[in-house]
């Protein structure tokens, strides 16, 4: 008999609970087909967790309302510029090099009522961005310098710690954190919408 009260303070201590059965019913079901556009399906990926963390939908197939998305705008836009050098010395001249860029997506959002047939919320658009930073590799002074009192070229590459790419590697690794703030606001839009 103790042993039974100390397990069940334990438990309850932890946080256990015991659910009644149909709890997800309580929620709104909502089903997410790929995301139009989102040919890896991490944005995909990424909202069907966001709207499972928040608990206030039950995201399933067979459910009454669905989230329909497409990716209407995928953009990449440099917002930053340096001057050029010649060689590994400092003579500037005269020519910019991009050096970061801003990726803009934008997606159209609605939720259709499966009972019903007609939309309940939408089509709304909504938008997100993301800055990145890359190397131009086609200058060597991007790629090296020359250490304080001369000597031969270091890279700059062993003190990047994994942050100077190439613009191609910039702009997928820039995808990752666009489709977490894309999810978060698709996902608060359909809190709002009180389904």
């Amino acid at each position: 008999m103790k042993f039974l009260i100390a397990t069940a303070l334990i438990l309850s201590g932890c946080g256990y609970h015991l659910a009644t059965p149909g709890v997800a019913a309580n929620y709104p079901q909502v089903s997410v087909p790929y995301v139009e556009g989102d040919i890896s399906g991490v944005l995909t990926a990424a909202l069907v967790r966001e709207l499972n963390a928040r608990g206030r939908f039950a995201t399933t197939d067979n459910a009454r309302y669905t989230l329909h998305a497409k990716i209407v705008k995928n953009e990449n836009e440099q917002i930053g510029w340096r001057f050029d050098r010649q060689g590994t010395n400092a003579n500037r001249i005269s020519r910019l090099r991009p050096v970061e860029s801003k990726r803009i997506m934008t997606v159209q959002v609605s939720i259709e009522d499966n009972t019903s047939g007609k939309l309940v919320f939408g089509p709304s658009t909504v938008s997100a961005d993301v800055d990145y930073d890359y190397v131009n590799f086609d200058t060597i002074s991007d790629l090296a310098f020359t250490p304080p009192g001369g000597g031969p070229l270091v890279s700059v590459l062993a003190y990047s710690l994994g942050q100077l790419d190439a613009v191609e590697d910039a702009q997928t690794v820039s995808l990752a954190p666009l489709y977490q703030k894309l999810s978060k606001l698709i996902a608060e839009g359909l809190d709002a919408c009180n389904l």
